[in-house]
């Protein structure tokens, strides 16, 4: 435990230790002592329900009391559980990978609490940055992306960026899983074709940005977030035992990495402001019901923007698609989404089958480093919260077999393009 959070912790128990006194005070009898005790236990109780205090304890996450403090949507003077018996709500929204989430309900009305600049949002969204993802792109960089997104409209209505995470507008919707995008799921998404083309056009839409002027533009942002991955897990030492006994070590994820960069440099493909982690889970619609011409109502937002920067685009394509059992709904999905994409970024209504075929190429390209940056971001989890060491030793392996499975139609997919499937599609955006 960090020593803020052991004071904070103390702070709290004391507080909480000083109200049950304060519950016994001044009554005579034993009866209504225990009364006023378990009355006050029972709020407590309810305050915990509401707020969903989980394990790690949304309520003392002083990070998360900070991020609030310092988008003016709660006051200095008063803590977070403070805050919930007077109406505040947080909810743990998932287990992120990298940072940690925040559903927050905010109590406008309560004179004490709330930003009147911001009061169209009684829901928001709170981010906290963990260590790690600051270890992954500098703090300068975190943020940059959902700016871009937010204006827009691309991602959620941003409220405030700050170094230790970010405030945005509670979307109410569902997120996207492969089953939705392949077409298999029974929510409502049919064949998965109109959910596809929608997405296509938000995709082209972030692809056709630019980030905010200012600072040093990282050049290719996969490879920037990869190598300092790479550089803090920085030893043989850090690799599990077993993805060592399944014949990786350090130097060989160093080797690899090298090796498909120095390939797909080679090959002049085209460049975008890029998502970097376009995985379904990370694409939110606003409804699940989907009928013919109706689709065009529902909203599509792209989330978790963090890793967004300039990139080659067929990344976000194979990571939307990428999956280690493919179907024939989802390749035909696929080729619904690259005709629509197209046609957003040309402002063409006629493309080619050639066309289509040359993107769906591009994207095949980037497979197997879908799957290794996987592999290397796992293992830089392990690193960097051993806690979970067994967890993310068996998505280390499962993601480093992927890889390994795909190198030699990775091969076969280079030779393709440099006999000439690039030549209608090496042009920049």
């Amino acid at each position: 435990m960090y020593p803020r959070q052991f004071i904070y912790t103390f702070v709290l128990l004391a507080r909480f230790l000083s109200r049950m006194a304060e519950a016994f005070a001044g009554v005579e009898s034993g009866r209504g002592c225990a009364f006023k005790y378990n009355e006050a236990l029972k709020r407590r109780k309810r305050v915990r329900r509401r707020c969903a205090i989980d394990a790690e304890g949304s309520l003392h996450d002083t990070f998360l009391r900070s991020v609030l403090f310092k988008a003016n949507l709660i006051p200095s003077s008063r803590t977070l559980f403070e805050l919930c018996e007077d109406g505040l709500e947080v909810y743990p929204l998932s287990n992120g990978f990298c940072n940690r989430v925040y559903k927050v309900n905010l109590p406008y009305g309560n004179s004490d609490v709330g930003n009147t600049s911001v009061s169209d949002y009684n829901t928001v969204v709170v981010k906290v940055y963990s260590p790690m993802a600051k270890v992954r792109l500098q703090a300068e960089y975190l943020g940059l992306g959902d700016i871009v997104a937010s204006d827009s409209g691309v991602g959620p209505k941003l409220i405030y960026r700050g170094e230790d995470g970010l405030v945005m507008q509670y979307v109410n919707g569902k997120v996207l899983s492969h089953v939705d995008i392949s077409g298999h799921a029974n929510d409502g998404f049919g064949d998965g074709r109109l959910l596809c083309e929608l997405i296509a056009k938000k995709v082209a839409q972030l692809h056709k940005d630019e980030l905010p002027l200012g600072g040093e533009r990282i050049a290719n942002m996969l490879w920037h977030s990869i190598q300092n991955m790479i550089s803090y897990i920085g030893s043989n030492e850090a690799i599990p035992s077993s993805v060592r006994a399944k014949g990786w070590s350090y130097e060989d994820l160093c080797r690899e990495t090298r090796q498909i960069q120095a390939e797909l440099d080679s090959l002049d493909l085209s460049t975008v402001l890029g998502h970097n982690d376009l995985k379904p889970a990370n694409i939110m619609v606003s409804k699940t019901k989907w009928t013919g011409a109706e689709a065009e109502a529902f909203d599509i937002t792209l989330i978790d923007l963090e890793l967004t920067g300039y990139a080659p685009r067929g990344y976000d394509i194979c990571k939307l698609f990428r999956t280690s059992d493919k179907t024939d709904s989802t390749l035909s999905n696929r080729k619904s989404f690259a005709k629509t994409y197209l046609m957003a970024v040309t402002g063409d209504d006629q493309v080619s089958i050639q066309s289509i075929k040359n993107l769906l190429l591009e994207a095949d390209l980037f497979e197997p480093l879908t799957w290794l940056e996987a592999g290397i971001f796992f293992l830089f989890a392990a690193k960097g919260d051993p806690g979970q060491m067994q967890r993310w030793e068996g998505l280390a392996i499962d993601r480093l077999q992927n890889y390994m499975m795909r190198k030699d139609e990775f091969r076969t997919n280079v030779a393709k393009w440099r006999r000439g499937g690039n030549t209608l599609l090496t042009s920049k955006l």
